[in-house]
């Protein structure tokens, strides 16, 4: 999964979709739909990336999260789609406008 951050930080998010670990369906990580939502929104597949956020909401509800959790910035973030989707377009604005470094 850190390559797949590391590939969306680089700004190469075809290369980021066809890592392995994103297409593993078995996978109960929830990091795999979160980073396919972002790469969908990314890419502009505002469809796909629905899809892949209901899958990582579905996902992160069968997982007990501590009561602060429920109180802090994070969570309220991820509690809608369309706020997920104004701060993974903010990140799209800081990848491009940022030099890139060589790795």
């Amino acid at each position: 999964m850190l390559l797949v951050e590391l590939y969306i930080y680089k700004g190469e998010f075809a290369k980021a979709e066809e890592l392995p670990c994103l297409n593993n369906n078995d996978n109960s990580d929830v990091r795999r739909p979160l980073f396919k939502a972002i790469i969908k929104v990314l890419l502009n597949e505002t469809p796909e990336a629905i899809k892949e956020w209901e899958e990582f909401r579905k996902l992160r509800s069968d997982y007990l999260l501590p009561p602060d959790v429920k109180d802090s910035q994070f969570y309220t973030l991820l509690a809608d789609f369309d706020s997920f989707e104004r701060v993974v377009k903010v990140l799209r604005e800081d990848i491009f406008k940022k030099p890139r470094a060589k790795f």
